[in-house]
């Protein structure tokens, strides 16, 4: 084996007990159970593992959204990536159910290798599956990487509803313009300086220039509540960075 390590995946179900795998790279084996050691645990619920495996559930989203949990070492988890595509690109026998589950296993563990390496690039772990203006949250994530003035200049902190998204579905963003880390993340602030409720098409032609602020407000297309000075600042982190050329 290449990868000197033990992982666990924990695969949990609403009111039934949780089904547990070990993939031990140290013997080369995979087993139904779990293990007094391991260096790296992945736990998600059955059916977001399903989704997960089928690729309708993006696993940055997964992870940063909490629906994926990883506790032990990333540097198992990346080492395990490469073995992870090699195992799901070989060709599988429909009776060798014991080969599936090691399969799965390492599609979970590359879904955590990859949300993993968004760690050092933001922009990466704020895109939601169904919604078209995850692109303006990774431009905003990216701007306060790259200029983090921005968020001096901003200083305050947006939650955002987006609505119309996918099958209808809702969604938030937390935007923190402020403070020495700034950051855009997926999920609602425990706290904000200003909220605002905008649609998924709307927030990109508002992005875009296509759709005027003014014009979203006082059409009812964008409602806000709290600093309606911060709120007219926002053009400020979604625009992209001018060229100094």
């Amino acid at each position: 084996s290449k990868i000197d390590a033990v992982l666990q995946f924990v695969l949990t179900e609403r009111g039934a007990a949780s089904t547990e795998w070990v993939v031990d790279c140290k013997a080369c084996a995979v087993s139904r159970g779990s293990a007094p050691s391991v260096e790296c645990v992945v736990t998600i619920a059955a059916d977001d593992f399903v989704a997960l495996v089928a690729g309708k559930l993006n696993p940055v989203t997964a992870y940063m959204s909490g629906r994926m949990k990883v506790k032990g070492s990333t540097a198992v988890a990346q080492k395990f990536a490469a073995m992870a595509k090699k195992a799901l690109a070989q060709p599988r026998d429909a009776t060798a159910t014991a080969s599936a589950a090691p399969a799965a296993a390492a599609t979970t563990t590359a879904a955590v290798t990859t949300a993993a390496a968004a760690a050092d690039r933001p922009e990466l772990s704020v895109r939601q599956e169904g919604f078209s203006s995850s692109s303006v949250f990774e431009q905003m994530a990216t701007n306060l990487r790259v200029a983090p003035a921005l968020a001096q200049k901003v200083n305050g902190v947006f939650g955002f509803c987006v609505t119309g998204g996918a099958s209808g579905a809702s969604t938030h963003w937390t935007v923190e313009a402020k403070g020495a880390s700034p950051s855009v993340r997926v999920g609602a602030p425990d706290k904000a300086d200003c909220t605002i409720t905008i649609g998924d098409t709307d927030l990109l032609a508002l992005a875009s220039g296509k759709l005027s602020g003014m014009s979203a407000y006082m059409s009812g297309k964008m409602k806000l509540k709290g600093s309606m000075g911060l709120a007219q600042k926002i053009g400020f982190l979604m625009a992209p960075p001018k060229s100094k050329l």
